[in-house]
């Protein structure tokens, strides 16, 4: 399991249920990195832990996800965890 650390912007709920999270990305044009957004898609078992993931938004969080590698070789992660504390992650 890795851990996902960031700005929660949103949860997304629907036929799709994500955590949106502030991230950068490299601008191959520009040559610089630039702001964008990262979706984490929350996992059935996961469902459960909506309103402590709502509770956090604006709030810079760690979740524990699994990293996929999707059809056309991009890496999508799934929420594994509830929210967990950064500082005991940092410390151990």
């Amino acid at each position: 399991m890795l851990m996902f650390v960031g700005e929660l912007l949103s949860v997304e709920t629907g036929e799709y249920n994500s955590l949106v999270f502030r991230s950068t990305r490299y601008d191959i044009g520009l040559k610089e990195y630039v702001p964008c957004s990262v979706s984490v898609g929350i996992s059935d078992e996961c469902k459960q832990y909506l309103a402590n993931y709502r509770a956090n938004i604006g709030n810079r969080v760690a979740v524990g996800v699994d990293a996929l590698i999707t059809k056309k070789s991009k890496v999508f992660c799934l929420t594994q965890t509830d929210i967990l504390d950064i500082d005991s992650l940092i410390n151990h």
